[in-house]
């Protein structure tokens, strides 16, 4: 419910600015965060990151969070301007659009019903010129399919970069040692989205 999924966020953004948070939603968006940040780590791609148009997340039922945490760290680092984001169809899934220097990013999140745990299912990132990533879960890992402008498409699995709960718990005692600088200004943004 969209009521629960503002609260939670709010609440988690009360508690932060009371004591270091660690927040389960967070973690399982970590592989996903860090596969993003390796695509577009070198020097050549980065300028693609100002051109994304669109975000579409498909997320556990019950993850939503996990999702907007996720928009919510692109929107952060990227320096876009989020804006809440609207129910549609039939309430399950939620659209809108973020402000970037150039123009809008159109921001999709919807339910995967047929994801049997929680977190995300698939992030996609469309830039301008066709230029695409595609990252969904899978069995020992994420698929990974990139399309670039002459619509040339690779595809690639991510080893390991699914961690089930287990993974999941043993990085919430990695980040309360090591405090993770990004958590606050992704949840501000997701707040401000799921107001």
């Amino acid at each position: 419910d969209g009521d629960d999924v503002a609260e939670a966020l709010a609440r988690a953004h009360h508690l932060s600015e009371q004591a270091y948070v660690v927040d389960l939603a967070w973690l399982r968006s970590t592989p996903w965060r860090e596969r993003v940040a390796a695509t577009f780590d070198p020097p050549h791609l980065r300028p693609e990151l100002r051109t994304i148009s669109s975000v579409t997340i498909r997320h556990h039922p019950d993850s939503t969070v996990a999702g907007l945490l996720l928009v919510g760290w692109l929107a952060s680092r990227l320096g876009w301007e989020p804006a809440r984001l609207h129910r549609a169809d039939g309430g399950r899934a939620l659209r809108g659009t973020a402000r970037r220097d150039g123009g809008d990013v159109a921001i999709r999140l919807e339910p995967a019903p047929e994801q049997q745990v929680r977190g995300l299912a698939t992030l996609e990132l469309v830039a301008a010129h066709g230029r695409s990533l595609r990252l969904d879960r899978g069995e020992g890992g994420l698929r990974a399919r990139r399309r670039d402008a002459h619509g040339n498409e690779s595809e690639w699995t991510l080893m390991g970069a699914s961690r089930g709960e287990s993974g999941i718990l043993a990085e919430g005692i990695r980040q309360a040692l090591l405090r993770d600088p990004t958590y606050a200004p992704a949840l501000a943004a997701a707040e401000a989205m799921a107001a």
